[in-house]
């Protein structure tokens, strides 16, 4: 083989039936071995396969009443001296154009109990011929798995094939399965409810690897020794996006950008290798900054944000992205993160206010990529504030500077802003009830309970709540954004990945 073996990596798993034989007459033909059926009142194909081999037999008594079953067995024992008449009639194509890439092939084949009357067309020892053949001419390791031996769990039952290929089937076969590997699936062969079982477990296990063969008859060709062709593969992408796509869409209603990622990383990969459309990269893409707004990265978040209609925004929008944070997370059910996020909006914003307000009197240090010390605030801003005085003595009298937090931050705030503050319900209810509760709630090791959140916000509900943050938001900012939806881009970003998963298709 011209093939370099570092490229076998497919794994192929056939269901064997009856017709997946061909035998060679001496006058040339190639009939097929299972065929039982008469055309134009001429034997069948399988009855003159017996006939020839009645009459070139030593013991022609073995083949008296012979069932496909017999016929195999026959066959299958004389393989050196039948070998070079028997082909795979159906799959023989396929292993040519494949073999390069397939290290290993497994055969479903039915070996059943002498209880069960199907049994007569039991192809086990068709799948032996079969292993014998590519042995011989590909030498692939090819492993035949037997079912049917327990009479309860029939071939023909699905819900047993089911069972059966989720127990015995799938653990013997996924360690040869690399990932991102195909799995080669063709079963056109053996019993319909087998074949079925098949497809859907190896979907649920493999995914997006699985490929699917059909075949298309050719009894004149066949006739002549050439194997069946086979279509186009279909794809397990196909087959599962309707499921997939249903699960993308649920997790993005729970806002799980992380978990949606993970489940379309299979379809990133085919679309890199121009296997499926392009199109779900662009998936891909949103959902990098919206799980990096998730974790409250949103330099990131914004850098992968196209931002057509405010490419500058307000020098307060990180803020609004973590008060909306904080809504999301009380949509989650996570009260406390709720809290968190919506407290460090408005103190984060208070922050961001500050250092823009009195840049002249504040110096940031230690800046190091996204990590930095709290602001210091030099002591020169009692020059306008002479109530911050205090602020800056110690046990000598006096000091220069101090880190710009908690309550040198509130007192600043409240100073600059003045009456502005005191008359602003939501700013009230920030410093004087939301405060002292946050840090309450925040050094005990127990639940937050919606009615907690409620209570530190002095609000009825999550209506209200939301109302309440934004307030507090749009005094210190200036703004005037009617809803935290209509603040955030994460909003539009949100509803963008969710349109593109709508409408993908493969």
């Amino acid at each position: 083989m011209s093939t370099m073996a570092s490229e076998q990596t497919s794994v192929l798993v056939a269901t064997i039936g009856t017709r997946d034989l061909a035998y060679q007459t001496v006058d040339g033909v190639w009939l097929n071995l299972g065929d039982d059926r008469s055309y134009d009142e001429q034997p069948s194909p399988m009855s003159r396969v017996i006939e020839e081999l009645y009459a070139e037999s030593e013991n022609p008594e073995q083949l008296d009443s012979a069932t496909f079953r017999k016929l195999t067995a026959y066959l299958c024992d004389r393989w050196n001296h039948y070998g070079d008449r028997l082909i795979p009639i159906i799959l023989g194509q396929l292993l040519e154009d494949e073999q390069g890439r397939l290290k290993s092939i497994y055969l479903v084949a039915t070996n059943q109990p002498p209880s069960v009357r199907e049994r007569e067309k039991d192809t086990l020892y068709a799948a032996e011929i079969f292993k014998h053949y590519v042995q011989q001419h590909y030498q692939i390791p090819v492993t035949v798995i037997e079912q049917g031996q327990d009479p309860r769990e029939s071939p023909a039952d699905f819900e047993a094939m089911f069972r059966w290929c989720k127990r015995d089937v799938w653990p013997a076969i996924a360690p040869g399965v690399g990932r991102g590997h195909p799995l080669l699936l063709c079963l056109k062969g053996g019993v319909n409810q087998t074949s079925e079982a098949i497809r859907v477990t190896a979907l649920s296990r493999f995914g997006e690897r699985t490929r699917f063969y059909d075949f298309k008859e050719n009894w004149q060709g066949n006739q002549r020794g050439i194997p069946s062709d086979y279509t186009v593969p279909l794809r397990g992408t196909n087959y599962l996006w309707d499921r997939q796509q249903q699960a993308a869409l649920g997790l993005l209603e729970r806002y799980d950008y992380t978990a949606v990622q993970d489940l379309l990383d299979g379809y990133y990969r085919l679309a890199r290798n121009g296997e499926v459309s392009e199109e779900i990269l662009t998936v891909e893409q949103g959902l990098k900054p919206a799980i990096a707004w998730t974790i409250c990265d949103f330099e990131s978040f914004a850098e992968g944000v196209t931002q057509t209609s405010d490419p500058t925004p307000h020098w307060s929008w990180r803020a609004y992205e973590a008060a909306y944070l904080g809504d999301v997370r009380f949509r989650q059910h996570n009260i406390l993160e709720a809290m968190f996020h919506s407290f460090r909006a408005v103190e984060g914003l208070m922050m961001t206010w500050a250092v823009r307000r009195f840049h002249q009197h504040i110096e940031i240090r230690n800046r190091r990529q996204d990590c930095q010390d709290a602001p210091i605030l030099q002591s020169s801003i009692c020059q306008e504030f002479p109530n911050l005085r205090s602020q800056f003595r110690d046990h000598s009298g006096r000091i220069s500077e101090r880190r710009l937090y908690g309550p040198l931050l509130d007192q600043l705030f409240k100073e600059a802003c003045g009456e502005h503050c005191e008359r602003d319900s939501d700013l009230w209810v920030f410093f004087e009830v939301a405060k002292p509760w946050r840090n309450s709630v925040f050094h005990r090791l127990l639940r937050l309970r919606p009615e907690e959140l409620f209570i530190a916000w002095q609000v009825r509900g999550p209506r209200e709540w939301r109302s309440r943050v934004l307030g507090c938001l749009n005094a210190i900012s200036g703004q005037e954004y009617q809803s935290l939806t209509e603040s955030s881009r994460m909003v539009g970003l949100h509803q963008h990945i969710f349109e593109q998963i709508n409408r993908y298709q493969p």
